[in-house]
């Protein structure tokens, strides 16, 4: 029995990417790649509450512009790099998604910026403190700059107002999330 194929059509990518234009605040990673923190429904009633969405073309000339270099030069690839570009991360097919939303783990992008220009507290740990819109205070944690975070009810990352520096024996911090990543191909990337 042959498998048949499907392919994510354009009106599903224009909806998924008209509604984290019109409703997510974009981030930028540590490479200046764009995504949008949200949450996820998969087409068979799987929500996934931790996603992070980036262009496909942007993804793939970011590829292009630090590995093809290196085969310009005459050297091969490196198989180890190329397996830890292709499988870092947990990925979902942008295929399996029916839909998308604001996610209540997402820090908002502006917030996300702020935390991310701290650097780190120490090796391999970034801490920040947020004041929520109530005026508590939280400290967030993370090994690397991550968009997610498990706000204590009732808060989520709508809730944050500031943003400021944590040292790093801070009391009880929130940790980052596991997420995932998807990769969807936007109007304007396809006209090019």
């Amino acid at each position: 029995m042959k498998t048949r194929r499907t392919f994510i059509s354009a009106s599903d990518c224009l909806h998924i990417t008209s509604f984290l234009r019109e409703n997510v605040e974009p981030c930028k990673d540590e490479w200046r790649r764009t995504f949008y923190p949200c949450s996820a429904m998969l087409r068979d009633g799987t929500e996934l509450s931790r996603v992070m969405v980036r262009s496909e073309k942007e993804t793939g000339d970011h590829f292009l512009r630090f590995v093809a270099p290196e085969h310009d030069r005459g050297e091969p690839y490196r198989s180890s790099m190329l397996r830890a570009w292709v499988t870092m991360g947990n990925r979902v097919s942008a295929l399996q998604i029916s839909s998308v939303h604001k996610s209540k783990y997402a820090l908002p992008g502006h917030i996300f910026s702020e935390f991310a220009a701290m650097g780190e507290v120490a090796m391999s740990c970034n801490m920040c403190v947020v004041t929520m819109k109530d005026g508590a205070e939280l400290v967030l944690a993370s090994s690397g700059v991550a968009p997610f975070f498990d706000f204590p009810s009732p808060y989520s990352g709508e809730d944050i107002v500031s943003v400021r520096g944590a040292r790093r024996d801070a009391p009880s911090p929130i940790r980052e999330l596991f997420s995932f990543e998807t990769f969807v191909a936007w109007p304007e990337d396809e006209a090019e």
